[in-house]
């Protein structure tokens, strides 16, 4: 006798023309079991996007995740860099990770990371121990050298999209900025990624990134993207905030989450 077909859901992330410029769709997929390798990983992609192509009635649907085809493994937050200043270059995740500022701790140095911390996954395993610990996290803070500038945790999804966004608008980045533009000419679109499960207080993806980012350059076209992210400031991380990066922050938290009525939450995710 063989046994019940496994299932699993993942969220589709789709692109929109008002605030917060996505929209989140939960999916109910095939899950073929196996061992949690890239194989097992791309193979369930494949079945989730298939899926919400059919239910979604989505002409295409991109797993943007290192279980993405070709390119589009790029885009995952282990893969894509920032470039901090002049000499560093680190990945978005090794960023995003250490500038989570947990209570009674200071701000940690992007320029002080030692090599074998800045794998991306060992800056992940750092910020679940932290979890696990059940520390509590006060903010978010970039500091470069003698430049610190200190970031809100809410809206919960705001400062990893607005990294992400940024990492995209760099110009080491163009290739990939370009790629998204040319997909989304029919509107049809949705993005992925196949290791973010559906939980509470789980709240960054760069699939939902990738979709907010289509859906302001989409609505408000790339000057007003320019006009948060300044080409003249943006080619390092260190020049954006000292040229006034942070207020920008707010600017794009103003325009781009007006319309969220509780910016603690997100439709549809919880």
């Amino acid at each position: 006798m063989e046994g019940k077909e496994k299932k699993a859901r993942r969220l589709v992330f789709i692109p929109r023309d008002v605030s917060p410029f996505y929209e989140e769709k939960e999916v109910e997929f095939k899950w073929e079991g196996g061992l949690p390798d890239a194989k097992t990983f791309s193979k369930n992609s494949k079945n989730l996007i298939e899926s919400a192509k059919q239910k979604l009635g989505l002409k295409e649907v991109f797993e943007v995740s290192r279980a993405g085809e070709g390119v589009f493994r790029n885009f995952s937050a282990f893969e894509l860099k920032i470039k901090v200043d002049i000499k560093t270059d680190l990945y978005l995740e090794v960023v995003y990770q250490y500038s989570k500022v947990w209570m009674s701790e200071s701000c940690n140095d992007l320029l002080q990371i030692e090599s074998e911390m800045a794998k991306s996954r060992e800056a992940k395993k750092t910020a679940n121990q932290k979890k696990k610990e059940k520390k509590v996290m006060e903010k978010y803070c970039i500091k470069i050298g003698n430049l610190e500038k200190e970031f809100p945790i809410e809206p919960k999804d705001a400062f990893y999209n607005w990294l992400y966004i940024f990492a995209l608008m760099q110009d080491q980045n163009k290739e990939l900025r370009e790629k998204l533009i040319n997909i989304d000419k029919d509107r049809q679109v949705g993005f992925t990624d196949i290791h973010y499960k559906i939980a509470k207080n789980k709240y960054n993806c760069q699939a939902r990134a990738v979709a907010q980012f289509i859906g302001i350059y989409r609505s408000k076209s790339e000057g007003f993207l320019r006009e948060l992210f300044p080409e003249d400031s943006i080619q390092t991380l260190k020049g954006f905030l000292e040229g006034g990066g942070d207020e920008l922050f707010k600017r794009y938290m103003g325009e781009v989450y007006k319309y969220v009525k509780n910016p603690t939450l997100f439709p549809s995710s919880e």
